[in-house]
């Protein structure tokens, strides 16, 4: 889980390929799709703070190939809380 810096939290779903943002209510108001199935974590980075990387990975299939790992990066509208933080330190 992440948050925004205007309070928004960011969530990975295990299963389902996509990540929900929940506004300060609790209400989700974004689902963000994902070209991989189990999403484990992310972060939100980049030179503006906007690039949510999520990393997670494709099952194996029975009698198929093992577990790869994958990450996607997905443009967002707002920088990271910890990112923006960051910024006034340095």
């Amino acid at each position: 889980m992440r948050t925004d810096k205007d309070g928004f939290l960011y969530v990975t779903r295990n299963t389902g390929g996509q990540i929900l943002r929940f506004s300060k209510e609790g209400k989700v108001v974004d689902t963000i799709k994902t070209s991989f199935e189990h999403t484990t974590n992310l972060e939100l980075a980049g030179p503006d703070g906007t690039t949510l990387v999520v990393v997670g990975k494709n099952m194996a299939q029975k009698d198929g190939p093992p577990s790869e790992g994958r990450v996607n990066t997905i443009k967002v509208p707002v920088a990271g809380r910890a990112w923006s933080e960051l910024q006034t330190k340095l």
